[in-house]
């Protein structure tokens, strides 16, 4: 008797329009609850990423970015079997290339 394998894919452009929505219920809600999130910026340069492990940093993460003034816009991305990555430059007011989440990289495990 053949089995077959199930495999799920993330769905980057959901993900991506939920970002540029704000929509932190549905980002969240594409999480495992064991996710790992590897963060690349101006402060965390990426030899020395931050990286959070599971849903309630991820939360809080996501809560505190998408409650602040600025407009979201998902810039580069890219996925395989493993995992997706994406750029998030943002504008807010006074600032008005100010980077949010300039590189992400959502890991599947």
């Amino acid at each position: 008797m053949a089995t077959q394998a199930t495999t799920t894919s993330f769905d980057l452009a959901r993900f991506c329009r939920a970002l540029e929505r704000r929509d932190s219920a549905t980002q969240l809600s594409m999480y495992a609850p064991h996710a790992t999130v590897t963060i690349a910026d101006r402060i965390t340069q990426p030899g020395s990423p931050r990286v959070l492990h599971g849903a309630g940093e991820i939360r809080g993460w996501i809560e505190d970015v998408d409650g602040r003034e600025m407009t979201h816009a998902v810039g580069h991305t890219g996925a395989d079997e493993h995992g997706a990555a994406f750029t998030e430059p943002a504008n807010t007011p006074t600032a008005p290339t100010c980077g949010a989440r300039p590189c992400s990289s959502l890991t599947a495990v």
